[in-house]
């Protein structure tokens, strides 16, 4: 593996791990609301095997990046495009873990001829559900209000909550997903690969089912680890 800090055109630091050697069969990874590119365990000798790379980044609010007032899915999806770009990756595949996944439809929609196909991990609901709003605490229940609503009130919680260890990186990906979606499903045309634990179905199987143009794998007694 090899750690490396990427420099945005606008001087913003964004940390990657880089696991194997880019080229045609390379993966990027989002990780979950308020998580970090560690978060994904990776066999090193597969990928070596297989001649793949798995390219995992931290999104705004964690060190070195730091937070940003005006986080979005689409400049997430900004991010994700020139890190790739510079690694020398002419398209990929995007792997999203629970709210990563929608960063990865985001990424998927702003740069189709990046983006080969999804694969979505437990994705998670979007905002305006009871189960989006079940898995938030009051403080970020607030912010994702604010960040909907109000400009002024969410500037105000992003100074408060932006500054707090451990909060500043699910703080910044709440807002950006309280903001209304600058995509609609439907402008997704890259195949998707859903995998879904029975503990968390956002998605239910028989809802997908009803579109032709999914193929539904049920794969029984698979330990949701």
């Amino acid at each position: 593996m090899k750690t490396a800090i990427y420099i945005t055109s606008d001087g913003r630091k964004i940390a990657y791990n880089l696991y194997g050697i880019p080229g045609e069969s390379s993966v990027v990874f989002f990780h979950g609301l308020g998580a970090l590119r560690n978060s994904i365990v990776v066999d090193e000798g597969w990928l070596k095997e297989r001649q793949w790379a798995v390219i995992s980044f931290d999104r705004t609010g964690t060190a070195p990046t730091g937070p940003r007032f005006g986080y979005s899915l689409e400049r997430v999806a900004d991010d994700a495009a020139a890190l790739i770009q510079a690694l020398g990756c002419a398209h990929c595949a995007a792997m999203g873990y629970s709210a990563g996944g929608l960063f990865v439809m985001a990424f998927a929609a702003h740069y189709p001829g990046l983006v080969d196909r999804l694969i979505l991990v437990n994705p998670a609901p979007l905002y305006g559900s009871r189960r989006y709003h079940a898995k938030l605490g009051p403080g970020m229940r607030l912010a994702a209000i604010a960040a909907r609503f109000s400009p002024a009130l969410s500037r105000w919680a992003f100074t408060i909550l932006s500054s707090q260890p451990g909060l500043a990186n699910a703080f910044c990906d709440v807002v950006a997903l309280a903001r209304p979606f600058p995509f609609t499903p439907g402008e997704i045309r890259q195949p998707v690969h859903l995998w879904q634990a029975d503990t968390g179905r956002a998605f239910p199987p028989t809802n997908v089912e009803r579109d032709p143009g999914y193929i539904v794998m049920v794969i029984k007694k698979l330990n949701n680890e």
